[in-house]
């Protein structure tokens, strides 16, 4: 061979050489360029991402992984800065056992999974994609992972603020029910379900759920067809609510409100409604003793002015009795001063009672006592308890006072060994019914001419006002031993209202 040939042929061989290598560069400048996009692109992602390598014992069992590599959003997911070559018990010595665990799993299982763990040595939560990477003898893992903390930690305070409101919910004195468009109970706490038998408003099931009246501010009843439940499924509100008397298994009444409201879908539709039921048994009863406390009061203040008008009334009689009775000015003045004091302890009397009757025992008592007599041996109080209207007592009453002055001056209570018995019973009437009799006798007083030599205010009173009066009939008679009284009182006035009850 000649050595031009041998040239040629080396030529030849450094042409080819120098094609390959450019063939070369121009392979690893792709490379470099499709390795750089890589990278760009796996520095870009917002998670973190990585490649690690699963170290195993001698029973590949896992004790560590080594980052192999980290993109940039590595370190803002963990804290951790320049991982790489780098082993995550060296990174982070008191890393969870469970991390390892479930690396190694997928590692031999070789399936991917997705998952959420914490990870308490770097206080967070984590989302992670991991699965298997390169060759199976590699032991590597790509892990995709991002921090949930913050999502965790509000789905935490989701979950207490869910079950506070399930608390409160259940635990609400009021029925809170939710429905659907049919009625029928979707959602109910305890009292909504205990008052709603049926499982469905008493509106559209009032066989299921008896006992529901509703009534308006007057009383009258509602129709069913304007209640709260049909009304609200109608698209209509009953806010703040509607009165209803419930009646429960046992019988027993309770007043409450219904409020209804419906509930619409993006469209506007009419889907269910939502019904809160409230008791308001005993604000309502207030209510209706207050009216009735109103009306009592109303009612006293008539009374009152009644009774004004008629003590000032009597008064004026007595006065003017008094005076045409005749005496000096002292006599006058004292009779009167007594009969005016009856009149105010009977007053005190009748205004101390709860229905307004007077005790004919303690009218008698307080007239005695206020002369001051009591029960003892010459004297005797008896009877049955029985109640006298104001008027009556009134009456009586000033006829004990004037048969008790007339006593003091002339009679058993003047003398030491005199008697006094005042006495009443109830006994059949001779027109039908039932009359008080009431009998005032004197015994013991000494044989003197006991006549009044004028007829006065007392004997006027006993024998001409009290049958005018009140339809009485009376016997006053003056005895050798004393004065004799009877007094028989219909338990009917001539005008129809009772004058005396038995108590």
């Amino acid at each position: 061979m000649s050595d031009d040939g041998e040239i040629s042929r080396l030529t030849a061989r450094l042409t080819l050489a120098e094609a390959d290598l450019g063939d070369a560069r121009a392979r690893l400048a792709a490379a470099e360029r499709s390795e750089a996009r890589y990278r760009a692109l796996f520095d870009a992602i917002d998670d973190a991402l990585c490649i690690i390598e699963i170290i195993e014992d001698g029973a590949g069992a896992p004790l560590d992984y080594r980052f192999l590599q980290a993109n940039a959003a590595f370190e803002r997911q963990t804290g951790i800065s320049q991982p790489v070559g780098r082993t995550a018990r060296e990174l982070v010595p008191d890393h969870e056992q469970h991390w390892f665990d479930t690396f190694g799993r997928i590692l031999r299982t070789g399936t991917a999974e997705r998952f959420e763990d914490r990870a308490d040595a770097l206080g967070r939560w984590y989302e992670v994609f991991a699965t298997p990477f390169g060759d199976p003898g590699d032991r590597q893992l790509a892990v995709l992972f991002r921090d949930v903390l913050e999502r965790k930690q509000t789905q935490t305070q989701l979950a207490q603020k869910a079950q506070q409101l399930a608390a409160i919910f259940e635990t609400a004195p009021v029925g809170i029910a939710l429905s659907d468009a049919a009625g029928t109970l979707i959602l109910a706490n305890a009292e909504a379900q205990r008052l709603f038998v049926s499982g469905r408003l008493p509106s559209v099931d009032p066989v299921g759920n008896p006992g529901w009246k509703a009534v308006d501010q007057d009383g009258s009843p509602v129709a069913t067809a304007d209640y709260p439940g049909i009304r609200a499924l109608q698209g209509f509100s009953t806010l703040p609510g509607m009165e209803f008397i419930h009646t429960d298994a046992q019988g027993g009444e309770r007043w409450t409100t219904v409020a209804c409201v419906p509930l619409r879908d993006g469209e506007g539709s009419v889907t269910g409604a939502v019904t809160v039921v409230n008791d308001i048994d005993e604000l309502k009863r207030s209510q209706q003793a207050l009216r009735a406390s109103e009306r009592r009061l109303q009612r006293l203040l008539i009374e009152l002015q009644y009774r004004a008008r008629n003590i000032l009334a009597v008064t004026r009689a007595v006065f003017s009795r008094t005076v045409e009775a005749g005496g000096d000015m002292d006599s006058i003045a004292e009779h009167f001063r007594g009969r005016l004091d009856h009149l105010a302890r009977t007053q005190i009397s009748a205004a101390l009672s709860p229905d307004g009757l007077a005790d004919l025992e303690d009218l008698v008592r307080e007239e005695l006592l206020s002369v001051g007599v009591a029960d003892c041996e010459n004297v005797s109080i008896a009877g049955p308890a029985v109640g006298l209207s104001e008027r009556l007592a009134e009456a009586i009453g000033l006829a004990i006072h004037e048969l008790t002055t007339n006593a003091l001056k002339f009679g058993a209570l003047r003398f030491p060994g005199a008697r006094l018995q005042i006495e009443w019973s109830i006994n059949p009437a001779d027109c039908g019914g039932f009359s008080l009799d009431l009998a005032w006798s004197e015994q013991g007083v000494p044989a003197i001419d006991c006549t009044p030599a004028r007829r006065g205010f007392g004997s006027g009173l006993i024998e001409d006002a009290l049958p005018y009066r009140l339809g009485m009939k009376t016997s006053l008679q003056f005895r050798a031993g004393g004065v004799y009284c009877l007094l028989s009182v219909p338990a009917v006035a001539s005008a129809g209202t009772a004058t005396w009850k038995e108590m």
